[in-house]
């Protein structure tokens, strides 16, 4: 039995969503997310961090589990999260601009004898957007509604000052997370489209001789 072009379509999409989910987890996994309600452990980011700091003159912690980073691995720490955030921003813009080109693909007057053209860019567009909200979600920051979830609580300063320091952490592996979902994403849809022009030149040059 022959697989019409909105079944083609359809089985492209959910194939790619399962793949999708079952990378967004293994991502999950290697960058250390918690699951559900569990304990965030933040000693493999820790020490990182002190790495980074330590290049710049502070010396590394003598404990590896030490909960709280001094002054300067904070300040790398708010780097990073800026620099993740205006990643996360360009793969918007990547994204953007690799949906709104596979939308014109596939009303092109031009491609419209190509078989399947218009079904494979639909599959790809609808592909693609859990990559963009990914991205999306990796350019958040942290504001002051987040901040009041903590500095409401009945804690010390100095609790509250690590418990904000921890939500800071636990963003950075979040948008790392997103990040490299996303970019693994865009690499993987940039390849296909690649292919996919490679084709097109190939059939349209051995059409002419």
């Amino acid at each position: 039995m022959s697989v019409g072009p909105i079944e083609l379509a359809v089985s492209i999409a959910v194939a790619a969503y399962v793949l999708m989910f079952v990378v967004y987890q293994v991502i999950k996994r290697e960058m250390g997310m918690p699951h559900f309600a569990q304990e965030p452990d933040f000693g493999a980011l820790n020490r990182r961090i002190e790495y980074y700091a330590s290049l710049k003159g502070a010396p590394v912690a003598s404990t590896e589990n030490a909960s709280r980073l001094d002054e300067v691995a904070h300040e790398v720490l708010l780097g990073t999260l800026k620099k993740v955030e205006a990643k996360n921003a360009s793969l918007t813009t990547l994204w953007v601009f690799l949906i709104t080109s596979m939308l014109l693909l596939a009303t092109s007057e031009a491609l419209k004898e190509v078989a399947y053209i218009k079904e494979l860019m639909s599959a790809l567009i609808f592909v693609a957007f859990p990559f963009l909200l990914s991205s999306l979600a990796g350019m958040k920051q942290l504001d002051q509604i987040d901040a009041n979830r903590i500095l409401t609580s009945t804690c010390s300063a100095r609790d509250a000052a690590l418990r904000m320091q921890n939500q800071l952490k636990r963003s950075l592996i979040a948008k790392e997370t997103d990040f490299r979902f996303s970019y693994c994403g865009a690499a993987g849809l940039v390849f296909i489209l690649m292919l996919f022009c490679v084709a097109f030149v190939l059939n349209f040059i051995w059409s002419q001789t």
